[in-house]
């Protein structure tokens, strides 16, 4: 039984994988430079995204009262779950690389406790599940990420810079969520939601959002072989500190939270979901945010393309272990 469903997830996450080849083949070919990507980047980060996490809300609003109020009550419990598997996440990897180098330290800590779980672990849990519901568990993982990653984060690499309270509120993940909420709010009134959609105007606009919500699966995946394109993974691979830092990432983190979260009552999509996102690659912004304020950016870079060619054997194998128990 084990073998069996892990050879079907794997199957599933290596398809998304055959789109991170397109990319990284786009990527080497010259078809697709860095302008390019940059703008796929701004399309997945505020529009595809965005719609993808409301789309789910606005879904899950459709359903009777109880139901929604039960949702809810399961999207608090997960960002508890959340915000605390994170602080516990920082303090650990503070003790664990102490030691490691100054060039490296930092890099070291935002890396291991700042997982792709937009990027990336969107589209894997859309491609696992015909669910719209696990979306709505990774929606909340990622405010709890944005949270954290622009005042954690930013403060790790540079402990000067002023925290910009608007981006915490105005970023597009928590925009989706809160649009999300909104439209829950609204059902709970009492409101119709689908009359709202069948009427002329909200259809279109309903299409639209559908639309540019499918996009969320193939354009992250493109853009993430992109990125790996322009990795030397002959100097990856000889780094022990890139190397140490992936398995706390891919391997110590997501399995004691694994059976941390199944121990507190997280079972079904809701466990599969929080796997999803906690055993998922370094963030791939986290180069962006290591260049801008003067870190180690070549490490940086190595560490996420360990992290994602690991992911295609780590992630399925915690995939499996979530959907057996």
């Amino acid at each position: 039984m084990f073998f069996q469903m892990f050879g079907l997830i794997f199957g599933q996450v290596f398809t998304l994988f055959l789109l991170v080849a397109c990319g990284f083949l786009l990527g080497k070919l010259k078809v697709l430079g860095d302008e390019a990507a940059r703008a796929i980047a701004v399309i997945c980060l505020y529009v595809a995204m965005p719609c993808a996490i409301a789309l789910s809300f606005y879904n899950t609003a459709l359903a009777p009262r109880a139901e929604i109020i039960s949702v809810l009550r399961e999207l608090l419990f997960c960002f508890i779950a959340y915000s605390v598997a994170h602080f516990i996440m920082i303090l650990s990897a503070r003790a664990l690389f102490q030691k490691a180098p100054k060039d490296k330290n930092n890099v070291m800590r935002l890396a291991a406790v700042y997982t792709n779980c937009g990027f990336f672990s969107l589209p894997v849990i859309a491609a696992l599940s015909d669910s719209h519901r696990g979306t709505l568990y990774v929606g909340v993982y990622l405010a709890v990420f944005n949270l954290l990653y622009w005042t954690h984060g930013i403060k790790l690499l540079n402990p000067e810079v002023k925290i910009n309270a608007k981006r915490l509120f105005l970023n597009p993940g928590m925009i989706g969520v809160l649009a999300g909420l909104g439209f829950m709010g609204i059902a709970l009134t009492g409101l119709s939601l689908s009359a709202i959609t069948t009427h002329t105007v909200g259809a279109t606009v309903f299409r639209a959002v559908e639309y540019l919500s499918a996009i969320n699966t193939p354009l992250p995946m493109l853009l993430i072989g992109y990125y790996l394109s322009k990795t030397n993974f002959v100097a990856a691979l000889k780094d022990g500190f890139a190397h140490f830092t992936v398995i706390i990432r891919m391997v110590v983190f997501p399995t004691l939270f694994l059976f941390a979260f199944y121990a507190v009552g997280m079972r079904g999509l809701m466990l599969i979901a929080s796997v999803c996102v906690l055993g998922a690659p370094v963030s791939s912004s986290t180069s962006m945010l290591t260049e801008r304020y003067g870190q180690n950016t070549n490490f940086t870079v190595q560490v996420i393309s360990v992290s994602m060619i690991l992911s295609l054997f780590t992630l399925p194998l915690l995939l499996t272990v979530a959907q057996i128990l």
